[in-house]
């Protein structure tokens, strides 16, 4: 009886081997976490580290700012903000601007886990700070973004996830935020007037307003503003007419294991019709003892027909950790991969912005959060040549169009249900759950 079960056994494994490499055989750009790396040279540049005394500064020398930010506090929290070890330095985001030769970024600043405001700084080429004044419109830099923030009595008040981008001569600025009513809203700030702009949505006539996040900006012809609204249908709204709702352009049914969230702004691949971004992953993690949600980058390719305008995402890598790269030192006190805890300091990574990219070199400069309390600009090698090879596949038809690729190779990653195998016990919600990590 031994012998036959562990006759079984060894079929069963053989079968499961061959099926995860026939998978990767038909998928074979799906392996990116193969194939990209962080570049030994590159910069690990801990965000704003030595500029956190400068930062709290400003509160203390700009009567202007410390009224923005001061009503919002008990008169004990006032403190924090001279408290260069209370300000929380989180969600990075830059665009490289070739004209002055600089990065201009923008993080979040969380002052004593109570309120939140926005800050722009320059950094050159190599990711060292310049702290030279410059206007950009009439946004000063390096400086607090003047946005109003409506009165709250709740925590997490101000403005969020920031994501920066350039659309023909105007930067802005998209990010969520509490309204007066508490409902959580999108707004665009925008560097040339300093205004902040209100997002609305209207889908099927029906005016949406509600608790809105994690919209990905997509730049069309260097000017045409559109938002994909979330990934599970492929929702693309058009927000060109900042004075009007947004309406719906397109939308398709789209499923992946732990859900796709919106991530860095869509950036033009060459000069092609191809864009592409990182959203992210959220899944639940589970192994022994331990239990939490992890987050994990993952990057996307769409590609943006015309006549009539049309939106397509033609790929979606695994989750990407980058062989844990950026959670090992000089980042943080990780020693080596091996030590990584995934319900602690290695369970939180997100790439928001792809800041800019050399072809030729194939280096593109990211940013990256690690767990929201480590920023960092990194340099990544080995993109160009994917998607150039990914592009190519799909435009002679032969890379799968159902996406299942994707879904495939995170059921191997993860050892989540497979929904071929499992059939109808697997539920597709926006939180898978893992069995084990490998």
């Amino acid at each position: 009886m031994e012998t036959i079960l562990l006759v079984f056994w060894i079929l069963i494994n053989c079968l499961l081997a061959y099926r995860e490499l026939r998978v990767i055989k038909e998928c074979p750009f799906f392996m990116l976490n193969d194939h990209i790396s962080i570049l030994e040279t590159g910069s690990f540049q801990p965000w704003l580290s030595s500029n956190a005394t400068s930062i709290s500064k400003l509160f203390s020398d700009s009567e202007f700012i410390y009224n923005l930010i001061a009503p919002h506090l008990r008169d004990e929290e006032k403190c924090a903000l001279q408290d260069q070890e209370k300000l929380q330095i989180m969600f990075p985001s830059a665009i490289w601007l070739p004209e002055k030769e600089k990065f201009l970024t923008i993080v979040r600043l969380r002052i004593n886990q109570r309120i939140s405001v926005l800050y722009a700084s320059f950094y050159d080429s190599d990711w060292n700070e310049v702290n030279t004044e410059e206007m950009i419109g009439v946004t000063l830099v390096p400086g607090i973004l003047i946005i109003e923030i409506p009165e709250s009595e709740i925590w997490n008040s101000g403005p969020e996830d920031p994501r920066i981008f350039k659309a023909g001569n105007e930067i802005y600025v998209a990010y969520n935020m509490l309204d007066i009513d508490r409902k959580r809203k999108m707004w665009l700030y925008k560097f040339s007037n300093g205004f902040s702009y209100p997002l609305s949505m209207k889908i099927h006539k029906v005016l949406k307003f509600y608790n809105e996040k994690n919209w990905t900006p997509f730049i069309i012809d260097n000017e045409h503003l559109y938002f994909i609204y979330n990934y599970k249908n492929f929702q693309v709204i058009d927000c060109t007419d900042l004075t009007q709702p947004c309406t719906e352009i397109s939308g398709k049914y789209f499923r992946f294991p732990g859900g796709l969230r919106g991530g860095s702004p869509y950036t033009q691949f060459r000069s092609t019709n191809y864009y592409i971004s990182f959203a992210y992953t959220h899944i639940e993690y589970s192994k022994s003892s331990h239990h939490c949600s992890i987050y994990r980058p993952a990057l996307t390719i769409s590609k943006v027909s015309k006549n009539p305008l049309k939106f397509d995402l033609v790929y979606t890598s695994e989750p990407l950790d980058f062989k844990g790269k950026l959670f090992i030192e000089p980042i943080t006190r990780i020693k080596s991969f091996e030590d990584i805890n995934l319900c602690g300091d290695g369970r939180i990574m997100m790439a928001l912005s792809i800041s800019r990219w050399n072809y030729n070199k194939d280096i593109v400069d990211i940013t990256f959060s690690l767990n929201d309390t480590i920023s960092v600009a990194a340099e990544v090698s080995g993109l160009t040549k994917l998607v150039d090879e990914i592009i190519w596949w799909y435009e002679y038809k032969r890379l799968p169009k159902d996406n299942k690729c994707a879904e495939r190779l995170a059921y191997i990653h993860f050892g989540i249900p497979n929904p071929e195998r499992d059939g109808d016990k697997v539920e597709y919600v926006d939180s898978y759950f893992i069995v084990d990590w490998e």
